[in-house]
């Protein structure tokens, strides 16, 4: 590899991480110069890289997706491992991610074929992971897995029409896990 991939790879690096970073307080309202200006490269390099801000919002979403999903699947090969401590993981991603979305970046998300498939991967893992849990007596072995991932995502697109809130956030999931009766 020459010098001059590895400086791009370590740049695209820097930019998508900058990317995540900004896109938690600010969406889509993100500019390709509060980018440049946070990693520190031009923001005619990241033109260059990426070609559009659509671009490069997709690119570093499905490049933060393959890292996301590769750790959860090695989370979830440990013997030690709970149900618990996945769903614990799991939820302390999704924060973050959801506090990236509103529904312009949800449907540029939505129209990502790369994303879209990447989206059946981890759908089989979650598919694993509610398995996983209808093994250890956490999740209802009444409920069929495909239902449980319908609702799923059901909640998902419902929750990109709201305006963030952690507090707020952390009590869906508390229905979402313990239903109205707490349990």
């Amino acid at each position: 590899m020459s010098g001059h991939e590895i400086r791009t790879i370590k740049n695209k690096k820097k930019i998508e991480n900058s990317t995540l970073e900004l896109l938690q307080t600010f969406q889509s309202k993100i500019t390709i110069q509060q980018i440049a200006d946070h990693s520190k490269i031009s923001h005619v390099s990241i033109y260059n890289y990426y070609g559009s801000k659509e671009e490069l919002i997709k690119q570093t979403i499905l490049n933060d997706t393959k890292k996301q999903l590769k750790n959860m699947e090695e989370l979830m090969s440990l013997s030690d491992i709970t149900f618990i401590d996945v769903m614990n993981h799991m939820l302390r991603l999704k924060l973050n991610s959801m506090k990236m979305m509103d529904s312009w970046i949800f449907d540029l998300i939505l129209k990502s074929e790369e994303i879209t498939q990447l989206n059946l991967e981890g759908n089989k893992l979650f598919s694993k992971l509610i398995e996983f849990g209808k093994m250890s007596g956490s999740i209802s072995k009444n409920v069929p897995t495909p239902t449980i991932i319908e609702y799923t995502e059901l909640i998902q697109v419902a929750y990109t029409q709201l305006q963030f809130d952690e507090e707020k956030t952390k009590q869906f999931f508390e229905l979402y896990f313990y239903g109205l009766k707490g349990e």
